[in-house]
């Protein structure tokens, strides 16, 4: 499984955030992976774990681009 959401977060503070991951793992089978541009809080209770973040940069000069963050379901 993968589910891609690209600047969702940013709209929402820690607690509506920590809610979406929370929902987005119940719709991933365990193995599923989750990319976003924003940066999410992890919590124990939520059975996602950050894997890490790939830097993408744009342009012929790169000075501007998004960190992919990868969240894999447990």
């Amino acid at each position: 499984d993968l589910i891609i959401a690209t600047n969702v977060f940013l709209y929402y503070d820690t607690l509506e955030q920590a809610l979406a991951l929370q929902n987005i793992s119940t719709l991933l089978k365990p193995g599923g992976f989750f990319l976003t541009n924003d940066w999410l809080p992890g919590l124990p209770q939520i059975p996602m774990r950050s894997m890490g973040y790939t830097p993408v940069r744009y342009g012929e000069s790169g000075d501007w681009g998004d960190n992919i963050f990868w969240w894999q379901r447990q």
